[in-house]
């Protein structure tokens, strides 16, 4: 019985404290152009950047070892984007697109037009091992 207790408990911590660890190898930023009313592409970096997936919050590695946590809410699954989660400032929102193995990360909602202003999307993206964070 107490075995069975130990792994219950085991897997409940599992599922709610579940993070993923990941890396990317590249990013592009886009922003939106007004005329043509499609998000146009602006550059790409090659540049390697780990982060963390969290259902509370997504973590980026600012420089080598350094990451900002950002709290996020889940909002809704776009068939596009894949899952989509509202970010602490409310005028940002970052989504997980599994199918084209992208994250996209909305910047700067705009009320008025209702679209964001720009995006980052992480690209050429694989799952690592998870690693000690130093939280600054």
């Amino acid at each position: 019985m107490k075995q069975k207790m130990f792994i219950a408990l085991m897997l409940l911590g599992t599922v709610t404290q579940a993070q993923d660890y990941y890396r990317s190898l590249s990013y592009e930023q886009v922003s939106y152009d007004f005329a043509n009313e499609e998000y146009g592409f602006r550059e790409s970096k090659l540049e390697d950047t780990r982060f963390i997936t969290h259902r509370e919050y997504l973590a980026l590695e600012t420089s080598p070892g350094s990451f900002i946590k950002i709290s996020s809410a889940y909002s809704h699954n776009d068939r596009k984007l894949g899952d989509c989660y509202i970010m602490s400032s409310d005028k940002d929102m970052y989504c997980l697109d599994s199918e084209d193995n992208k994250v996209w990360i909305f910047l700067d909602f705009q009320e008025e037009e209702e679209l964001f202003k720009s995006a980052v999307v992480l690209t050429d993206i694989e799952k690592i091992e998870p690693f000690k964070i130093t939280w600054k």
